[in-house]
């Protein structure tokens, strides 16, 4: 079951970072001049918005990669994190004039308190993720087959 649930939001961290990085990258000068009109970000706009895609597309590797998925998972934790908190305090905390968004797909038709449960959820299920993972890690091997994935 842990081995499941580790599988299932690996694959749908790949899938949800390699569409955004992509998506930022592809159209990167849009998401640097909405990044650029962010009262938090404008100072680094012009470095997050190389950094924060290539970080994306970073993580989809590690997380591709089974030797290398735990970091991929903490990555994944650290980053859906900091953007539920970043979205949070756009939702909660600007008017929604102050609220740059560069959300594409299905996310762009959500409003933003919907948009902070979603990344709340992912940054969850990234945590359930985590904690399986160390506790498989931990476990001790009583010479059984895995039958990971990974």
């Amino acid at each position: 079951m842990k081995n499941a649930v580790i599988e299932i939001v690996s694959y749908l961290f790949i899938l949800l970072f390699f569409y955004t990085g992509v998506m930022k990258l592809t159209d990167h000068r849009n998401f640097y001049f909405v990044m650029d009109k962010s009262h938090l970000l404008y100072r680094f706009a012009a470095i997050l918005a190389w950094v924060i895609p290539i970080l994306e597309l970073a993580i989809v590797a590690c997380l591709v990669v089974p030797k290398w998925r735990r970091v991929g998972l903490y990555a994944s934790f650290i980053l859906m994190s900091v953007f539920t908190i970043y979205v949070a305090y756009n939702a909660f905390f600007l008017t929604h004039a102050e609220r740059p968004c560069t959300c594409g797909g299905i996310i762009e038709q959500m409003n933003w308190q919907q948009h902070v449960v979603f990344n709340a959820c992912f940054t969850g299920l990234a945590l359930c993720a985590v904690l399986f993972n160390k506790k498989r890690a931990q476990a001790p091997d009583t010479g059984t087959a895995n039958l990971s994935l990974s």
